[in-house]
């Protein structure tokens, strides 16, 4: 998380992000190299997936703009949202778990409450995605030939059997 405020309060996010990494790391001696390895993945992760932990953020924060919240909160919710979207090995109430106590820890009293909110939401769209994944592919298996086997064929029944 440290990083992730780091780059943002010196306003380095276009910088060179390779460097400031290297910079970073060189600069946290972690000891225990599993520890470091997972900070890297999370912290560099989230970093170049931006765009897209952005908008899912945006998507979730109901009348709150990323530039409007707090620096800590919106990295904090970053980094629970790469786990969420990218991390598919941690559990989605896990990442959220940690993320409120984070909140709890360094943040404003309010922030845990919204924190839990906006990442409730993402866990809500998420659950839809791989739903609609998991119709998707089992339509593609157990189609038969006859319906058409082009992917806009398939796409559209799932779509229909969705809105069903």
């Amino acid at each position: 998380m440290s990083l992730l405020y780091q780059i943002e309060m010196r306003n380095e996010l276009n910088e060179d992000t390779e460097r400031l990494f290297t910079e970073f790391w060189e600069e946290q001696a972690i000891k225990d190299p599993e520890i470091e390895n997972f900070a890297k993945i999370l912290a560099e992760g989230t970093i170049k997936n931006l765009p897209a932990i952005d908008e899912k953020i945006s998507g979730a924060a109901i009348n709150w703009s990323i530039k409007r919240m707090p620096c800590l909160d919106k990295n904090i919710l970053r980094m629970a949202t790469f786990e969420m979207l990218f991390l598919e090995d941690i559990p989605v109430l896990v990442s959220i778990n940690e993320a409120i106590e984070l909140a709890k820890k360094y943040s404003a009293e309010d922030s845990p409450r919204f924190i839990n909110g906006v990442l409730h939401k993402i866990k809500e769209d998420i659950k839809k995605v791989r739903i609609c994944r998991q119709a998707y592919s089992n339509s593609v298996l157990s189609s038969p030939e006859s319906e058409g086997t082009d992917a806009t064929s398939k796409e559209h029944r799932v779509a229909q059997r969705s809105s069903q």
